[in-house]
C-alpha cells in the first residue's frame, strides 16, 4: 500500500511538474529542494515529508492533496450523447449560418 502511495505521488510530481513546464531544476529551485532529491523523487518510492509535499505542491501551482490522488479517478467519466442524423444536420447548419454572419 505505501509503496503503491509513493509511486503514485511520484507520478503525480512528474506529471504536475511537466504539465507547467517546469524542468526539475526549477522545481528544485521554488521548493528549496535539492536538485537530486526531486529527481529521485520522481523515479523511485520515497519517504516524502508533509513538508516537502507542501512545498511542491505550493511551486506546482496546485493543493497538496491533489499529488495523492489517483487521476483515473479523479477524472470524470466521459459521457457519450447520441444524436440522430437530422439533429446532427441541424448542428452543422446552425454553424455554417453562424460562420456565414461572421465573416459579412
Amino acid at each position: 500500500m505505501a509503496d503503491d502511495l509513493e509511486g503514485l505521488v511520484s507520478r503525480n510530481i512528474r506529471f504536475f511538474r511537466t504539465t507547467a513546464g517546469l524542468s526539475q531544476k526549477n522545481l528544485a529551485d521554488a521548493t528549496q529542494l535539492h536538485p537530486r532529491y526531486v529527481q529521485k523523487l520522481e523515479t523511485q518510492p520515497v519517504n516524502l515529508t508533509l513538508e516537502s509535499l507542501t512545498k511542491i505542491a505550493k511551486a506546482l501551482h496546485i493543493e497538496p492533496y491533489q499529488l495523492l490522488l489517483d487521476p483515473a479517478s479523479a477524472m470524470p467519466k466521459p459521457t457519450r450523447k447520441t444524436y440522430t442524423l437530422k439533429q446532427a444536420a441541424d448542428v452543422m447548419i446552425r454553424l455554417i449560418e453562424t460562420w456565414k454572419t461572421t465573416l459579412d
